[in-house]
């Protein structure tokens, strides 16, 4: 099927985007510098010196230390990609339903709801979306 390009859909499940990369860094006051001070990227918001993000054009780059938690595991050095959705909620049901691993089930932040799966190779993706309903 050269040339043809087929998109499935899992139901209730619409990738909308990307709505930000994340790093993982071990110093986050270092690297905190380095990306504001050093790159030049403007920071947008901070969440208890653990977690900031910066505007870099079509997606946000956001970077934080976690090193402990559900995925703990491999989070040295790890970068995860925040694909948006427009229900969390569901699409985890509909996910779990067709054997995904779900490594952290849905939370609710300030901002946005989220939630983990992993690949089969065990990479992470956050299932993501944004209290204002924005993407990227």
């Amino acid at each position: 099927m050269d040339g043809v390009n087929i998109v499935f859909e899992v139901k209730n499940m619409k990738i909308r985007g990307i709505d930000f990369v994340f790093l993982n860094v071990s110093d986050f006051k270092k690297s905190l510098r380095f990306y504001k001070d050093i790159l030049g990227l403007k920071k947008t918001s901070e969440y208890k010196n653990m977690w900031a993000e910066f505007d870099v054009g079509n997606v946000t780059l956001a970077i934080g230390t976690y090193g402990k938690g559900p995925s703990a595991r491999n989070r040295k050095n790890s970068t995860s990609v925040a694909l948006a959705v427009n229900d969390v909620a569901e699409a985890v049901k509909e996910l779990k339903k067709r054997g995904v691993k779900i490594v952290q089930p849905l939370q609710e932040h300030g901002v946005c709801y989220m939630a983990i799966i992993a690949d089969p190779d065990g990479n992470e993706l956050i299932l993501h979306k944004r209290k204002d309903g924005t993407v990227g």
